[in-house]
């Protein structure tokens, strides 16, 4: 059946149920394996991707440019009222974080890479504080991270929360 323009789905303002999301997410999660999910985002690195030697024009780059201002700051999504302006407490020193790495084998506790294998600008392993408190030093508080795994939990803090209270066994 051909959906026409201008018709309005059956199903539209009708939200799934939490459990039913959850269901599905965790079906789609399972039905990839590692490997599928890596030959799938080889298939368009490169020459083979549609957008390879192409370059946008210049109207496209100034609605880019227009439709992102304004965007920045307390505008933007991520927004969590200036807390990367705090000052780290002045026991956060370059011995503590290195005690940390070392007490973690110099590995990342999500995807398992060594320090030694780092490569690029970030050759040192960034230490995380779970809870997202600057201020809480605790050694228990404290993980190493690549930069990489170190980025993704900048966003779901709830789901990482919970990720490395289970990981570690840490209560709160």
């Amino acid at each position: 059946m051909v959906f026409k323009k201008g018709n309005i789905p059956w199903n539209n303002g009708i939200s799934c149920p939490e459990d039913i999301k959850q269901r599905i997410s965790a079906t789609l999660k399972d039905s990839m394996s590692s490997d599928r999910r890596k030959r799938m985002s080889e298939v368009e690195m490169g020459e083979k991707n549609h957008f390879y030697g192409k370059h946008h024009t210049e109207e496209a780059n100034l609605k880019n440019s227009e439709a992102h201002k304004g965007i920045y700051g307390a505008n933007t999504g991520n927004w969590k009222g200036g807390l990367s302006f705090e000052l780290y407490p002045q026991d956060w020193t370059d011995d503590l974080k290195d005690s940390i790495r070392k007490r973690d084998d110099y590995v990342c506790q999500i995807c398992g890479i060594h320090q030694d294998e780092l490569d690029g600008f970030y050759k040192q392993l960034d230490i995380h504080h779970i809870n997202y408190q600057k201020d809480d030093l605790n050694p228990d508080n404290l993980i190493s991270l690549c930069r990489k795994c170190h980025t993704k939990t900048n966003s779901k803090r709830d789901y990482w929360k919970e990720y490395f209270k289970n990981s570690i066994n840490l209560t709160d």
